[in-house]
């Protein structure tokens, strides 16, 4: 049975983002390495997007692929504003891989199979993992598959994404639309993303926040509806995109390292990279793997979690439990909260990066009602946002 420093179970974006933060450090020669994945990593099969003033730790993984970049935004009232500090960046998932093929061919210690992770045992001085193929064994597994979580306290991010190509040049490409409300909410928040690309070319992602998930079936009519509003009706769908992020509570920890000597260690998703209330992740996880390759170059016992301060927890779980049980509510407050204050910081406050006093200043101007009674329901139920017998 060969035995690895590091077992990947799964190949995906979370992964590759921690061997590449290695390699940038110069880390990945130091280990054996194994990558079970089903299935091939070579294709664009999402789009991943986030803004960035270039000195977050995420930006060096991904400053050599990105796809193209917005420097202004459509806001909520159809005004365009600049973005400065920041920038709206896209990465192309199919560019993502292609870098990490590229450089994992550099590291004769880093193998991959086709197969897939069935079970683990914990043994005396290392740790079991069978496939459905053979057995291995490992220090650590670094586990980016998404455990079973509480479906009463589960909301989803879901979308559906076309690439469009149109046949007139009908677009800025230095602007975004992120969040536009102005669509039906249908029991839920929804909202559109408008990323062009091209003057001819655009994302357009149709997404929603709730506890049922958005179909294909049910997006097209109102994706459609929206082109046709701007004056767009001739175009070719190039790529699809449908995907569901975990909004829940569920996976974020109170403490900031994994207990000295566990051997599996949650990354991606599966680490609570995805704040809770928005489903923003990708930018997290590869915050998360920079941290988590330091401390594996320096041989640290204890290996860091992408923890949570309390009042940003407190803040999403109190607009968890409105998305979940008055969904109708929740568009006024995302449209007052960008109403209201300087885009710089709704985007640092989005990534929980703003001071109290800033915190302060942003609820001051919210609705107050609607959290009102989710603290009610808090002091009442505790953490949970699931809806309770009366």
């Amino acid at each position: 049975m060969k035995h690895y420093d590091f077992i990947f179970a799964g190949g995906g974006g979370s992964s590759l983002a921690l061997l590449l933060a290695l390699h940038n450090i110069d880390g990945l020669k130091d280990f054996s390495v194994l990558i079970i994945e089903p299935d091939p990593k070579n294709t664009n099969d999402r789009t991943w997007c986030f803004w960035t003033d270039h000195q977050d730790s995420a930006y060096p993984l991904v400053e050599n692929i990105i796809d193209h970049r917005w420097t202004k935004i459509n806001n909520v009232h159809q005004q365009i504003s600049h973005l400065k500090p920041f920038e709206y960046i896209q990465i192309r998932s199919a560019d993502f891989y292609a870098k990490a093929d590229k450089i994992l061919l550099q590291y004769p210690k880093v193998e991959r199979i086709r197969d897939k992770v069935i079970s683990l045992e914990e043994q005396k001085e290392r740790l079991l993992i069978s496939t459905t193929m053979e057995s291995f064994s490992c220090d650590k597994l670094f586990d980016s598959r998404l455990p079973k979580l509480k479906s009463s306290e589960l909301l989803w991010q879901s979308f559906v994404g076309w690439r469009i190509k149109t046949d007139k040049a009908v677009f800025d490409t230095d602007t975004c639309t992120l969040m536009d409300f102005e669509v039906p909410q249908n029991g839920a928040l929804q909202f559109m993303y408008l990323l062009p690309t091209a003057e001819n070319r655009a994302l357009i992602e149709f997404t929603r926040f709730g506890s049922a998930v958005l179909s294909k079936e049910e997006s097209v009519p109102i994706m459609e509806k929206y082109l046709a509003e701007m004056g767009i009706t001739a175009y070719e769908i190039e790529e699809w995109e449908v995907d569901k992020i975990p909004m829940s509570l569920e996976l974020n920890r109170a403490t900031r390292f994994h207990p000295q000597g566990q051997r599996i260690i949650p990354i991606g998703l599966s680490a609570g990279n995805a704040k809770a209330s928005t489903g923003f992740a990708f930018k997290n996880i590869l915050k998360h793997s920079a941290h988590l390759a330091a401390h594996l170059h320096k041989r640290e016992k204890q290996l860091p979690r992408p923890v949570q301060k309390a009042n940003f927890k407190y803040y999403d779980q109190l607009l968890l439990r409105l998305l979940n049980q008055k969904p109708d509510l929740s568009k006024k407050l995302f449209v007052r909260l960008f109403e209201k204050h300087p885009l710089d910081r709704i985007l640092r406050f989005l990534d929980e990066e703003t001071s109290f006093d800033e915190d302060l200043q942003i609820m001051y101007q919210m609705p107050w009602l609607p959290f009102f009674w989710s603290i009610k329901e808090s002091i009442l139920h505790g953490g949970s946002i699931a809806k309770k017998d009366r």
